[in-house]
């Protein structure tokens, strides 16, 4: 005989429940990278944006935009993307003239 309790019925919901939040979070995720990556400028090939300082001890460094002067948080040095809506990018090594 087969007896299923309301404490197994609860659990097994909440590991559901679980799994459904973390697809439903991966999910916005990529559709958020996607719409960066189209309709934002990556702040890293931007030649108005450069390496500030870096971290002694670690793997922290901060960047900053010569025409904002704004002070980005720590990155990490294998960060390769800070996307940004920016009217003033201009890939690094190509002028718009």
């Amino acid at each position: 005989m087969l007896v299923i309790t309301l404490g197994d019925i609860f659990s097994i919901g909440f590991i559901g429940f679980l799994i459904l939040v973390f697809i439903i979070g991966f999910i916005i995720g990529s559709i958020k990278a996607w719409y960066d990556s189209k309709f934002k400028q990556n702040c890293f090939e931007c030649k108005h944006y450069y390496l500030r300082n870096v971290a002694g001890a670690g793997d922290r460094c901060w960047y900053q935009c010569k025409l904002h002067s704004e002070f980005d948080d720590a990155h990490s040095f294998n960060d390769h993307y800070k996307y940004r809506k920016c009217k003033d990018f201009e890939k690094e090594g190509i002028s718009n003239e």
